[in-house]
């Protein structure tokens, strides 16, 4: 009965711990797989478009407009759809969409998916993007007014959709639909109104070969009439330097997890088929050969494995969907229940292969030994002699508990290894994580226009009105007039952002890296993608168009910009006169008077005038990051699970070998206690190697998963993003392996304690 006992805890632990590896893979295995390539598929789902081209509606007609998919010889074409910039308000929130009048989410090219709602159908409905919905918090039902007129008529929220090309929640301009009839009634006579055109090739077109359909469309119409074009190229290259950022660190936890999954089942297998030499002896003392005693042996560990690894599957695949959906959500991609079909056969065959050679080389070495050598290893393992630790520790008076459990720490090199590794593992990802966190904290100090305040206004408020407004606050401190535009410049890949400030812009907070902040007319301070794609170094110049007049600017000094992918510079509003002499702000920034609330002055600015003008609290903090987060959050707590549990077995299968010895001790007068604090010391020293090298591990991850995601996003990772470790803490990660092998020893020490000496003995 006992055998029968010890038999179904061994099924039973392997299958447990099957579960959880498989699991976790298979959460793993889920994320890397989305992780690939996310935006070509959801293009590919939706029929994105390559080419998407603006034209002034003033200058072409629909008819003329639509004949252009004739002309640049694509295979399918969306549009013309009417659109126009908009400015809506809802609550408090003034914000502005991009309106398209469009009778139908489907069609050949651009099909737009509903997540809620429906479609319009009359006046005075509206559609919006997923991630715009939920980052205003506007519901099915909502109603928002357009402040682009006198009249401001109101819309009604009717559904949500997701656009391929809305990207992450906040991170460009995002569109909103309405029936095609209305899009006129929502700009005054003499406003910018477009037609939009999505054009969709046989084959994925080249930038050259874009280049060439754009120069057919300029040639084929009057001049001003194609307003700006989008390529599908820059699109995806702006989405993925986005989304990398996130999928890199979501890869990196992954492979630690699937890491952990195949040290786990290794040293449960091998820990399973070693404590049981006994038996294998005796089947070879009954005639059994050693192909017959391996493959009884592989099948006693494949058994409860495969039913584990289908449980683990099931609920790894379940687990999965939430993060996914996350993920997908905060990229502003489609969502829903996703899982590739190969991601089990690889589990179930991964799980099987480990299990197989875990269980294969023990017993296979067991089996070629004669019968009574196997059942006397299987009675009285080989331990080696004394470590020298264990003979350092007495030789200076330590208790012999302490002693005693050093040794027992490697009385199994392979096996203690493999239990350090996983500890190190658990121990690196959390040390990561606290990096990971830290950094996020640290942007929030040093990302620009922290507490200060934003206020936009409406092209129908003139903008003396908002400079008057805003100097008349005695807790205004200081205002800057903020304008962008694009200049072209010869030999870039794309059309280059340009910022340009008015008023002291030093106060804004802009961290600077290499050289100085720009103080005199056409100087300028760029991130560090810009400089990488123009070849240029702090000092050097380079010439574009602004508006079509020549703009030159000299590049002063190296700045983190993390919007645009850091292909973008700031630079003087003299530096934009220039070229642009009419040129007028719709963007302040605000920097307030110490001890100023600034959401009371936000609010108080707003309610001055309410239909003309946004104000807002700046804040680029840690909650931009939450999904990372929470992500990161689910692994490490699998990670540290498996490290526990992995210790659990180390030291059962050590307490089960050693139990002869044990009951010995108890015989000579060593106290339950003492036995249990043996147990401990032997686990502690496991854990305590783990954490030593887990810590520096975790750093070196964090500096450069960092540094790899800042080149990610166009830029130069500062120092005070990656110095972010508290020497204070760093003695308490190490001991967290500490922790984790304390909490994996206590109920195999407790049980060992208890032992009786006389069923023991009794036992052999």
């Amino acid at each position: 009965m006992a055998e029968l006992r010890r038999r179904r805890l061994q099924a039973a632990l392997i299958g447990i711990i099957v579960v959880l590896a498989s699991g976790t893979a298979t959460i793993a295995l889920t994320l890397i797989a989305e992780a690939s390539h996310p935006y070509d598929r959801a293009f590919e789902d939706q029929r994105g478009a390559h080419l998407v081209a603006f034209f002034n509606a003033r200058r072409a007609t629909s008819a003329l407009v639509a004949g252009t998919q004739q002309l640049l010889g694509a295979s399918a074409a969306g549009g013309p759809w009417l659109v126009a910039d908009v400015p809506f308000k809802h609550g408090s929130g003034k914000y502005t969409l991009t309106v398209v009048g469009r009778g139908d989410p489907g069609g050949r090219v651009e099909a737009l998916r509903l997540t809620a709602g429906r479609w319009v159908e009359t006046a005075g409905e509206i559609v919006v993007t997923r991630s715009f919905a939920e980052q205003n918090a506007i519901a099915l039902g909502d109603q928002i007014t357009a402040l682009s007129v006198r009249t401001e008529p109101t819309f009604r929220v009717v559904g949500e959709a997701i656009d391929i090309n809305e990207g992450p929640a906040g991170s460009w301009s995002q569109s909103a639909w309405v029936i095609p009839d209305q899009v006129d009634q929502l700009v005054i006579p003499g406003d910018a109104m477009d037609f939009k055109m999505a054009y969709r090739f046989h084959s994925a077109p080249t930038a050259d070969q874009i280049g060439r359909d754009i120069t057919k469309l300029k040639m084929a119409l009057q001049p001003g009439a194609l307003t700006d074009t989008v390529s599908y190229l820059d699109v995806r290259d702006t989405f993925n330097r986005v989304t990398a950022a996130i999928l890199i660190f979501l890869l990196a936890f992954s492979v630690f997890a699937l890491g952990a999954v195949a040290l786990i089942i290794a040293n449960v297998v091998t820990g399973a088929v070693i404590g049981s030499y006994r038996e294998i002896g005796i089947m070879k003392a009954l005639g059994f050969t050693p192909l017959q005693v391996v493959q009884s042996f592989v099948a006693q560990m494949a058994g409860p494995a495969l039913a584990g690894c289908l449980v683990g599957i099931l609920i790894g695949g379940l687990l999965s969907q939430p993060l996914l959906n996350q993920s997908t959500d905060a990229l502003g991609l489609p969502s829903g229940f996703s899982f590739a079909p190969w991601i089990p056969i690889v589990a179930v065959s991964g799980v099987l292969v480990i299990v197989v050679i875990a269980a294969v080389t023990p017993a296979w070495r067991a089996a070629v030994l004669n019968p009574a050598s196997a059942i006397s290893l299987g009675t009285s393992p080989r331990i080696r002699g004394r470590s020298g630790l264990g003979r350092l520790l007495n030789r200076l008076g330590l208790a012999r508990p302490i002693s005693l459990g050093a040794d027992d720490a490697w009385v199994r090199p392979i096996r203690g290894g493999l239990t350090a590794i996983a500890i190190l593992l658990g121990v690196a990802t959390l040390t990561f994580a606290y990096g990971l966190h830290g950094s996020f904290n640290a942007y929030h100090d040093f990302a620009p226009l922290q507490g200060q305040v934003i206020v936009e206004r409406t092209a129908l408020y003139p903008e003396a009105g908002v400079i008057t407004t805003l100097k008349a606050q005695p807790e205004t401190g200081n205002v800057v007039r903020v304008d962008s535009r694009t200049m072209s410049v010869s030999g870039a890949s794309a059309p280059v952002q340009g910022t340009f400030y008015e008023g002291d812009s030093t106060r804004l907070g802009w961290l600077v890296l290499k050289g100085r902040w720009f103080s005199a007319p056409g100087e300028a301070v760029a991130a560090s993608a810009l400089l990488q794609d123009l070849h240029l170094n702090v000092g050097d110049s380079v010439s574009g168009l602004i508006d079509s007049q020549p703009v030159r600017i000299r590049i002063v000094g190296v700045t983190f910009d993390p919007d645009n992918s850091g292909r973008a510079f700031i630079a003087d509003w003299s530096t934009l006169a220039a070229a642009v002499p009419n040129a007028e702000a719709s963007t302040y920034y605000v920097a307030l008077r110490p001890g100023t609330d600034p959401a009371a002055f936000a609010r108080r600015i707003q309610a001055t005038q309410p239909d003309f003008l946004n104000a807002q609290v700046a804040d680029f903090g840690a909650s931009s990051f939450g999904i990372l987060e929470s992500v990161m959050l689910a692994l490490v707590l699998v990670l540290i699970l498996i490290a526990v549990v992995g210790v659990f077995n180390t030291v059962l299968l050590n307490t089960r070998e050693r139990i002869h010895d044990t009951a010995v001790l108890k015989t000579v007068g060593m106290t339950p206690g003492q036995i249990v604090a043996m147990v401990a010391v032997s686990a502690s020293l496991l854990g305590l190697v783990g954490g030593l090298l887990g810590v520096p591990l975790g750093i070196a991850l964090h500096r450069g998963l960092m540094g790899l995601m800042g080149n990610l996003i166009g830029n130069e990772m500062p120092s005070v993003a990656l110095n972010v470790f508290d020497p204070l803490v760093l003695p308490l990660l190490v001991l967290a392996g500490l922790v984790l092998a304390i909490l994996g020893a206590v109920l195999p020490a407790r049980w060992v304690a208890r032992l009786s000496v006389a069923d023991v003995l009794h036992a052999e």
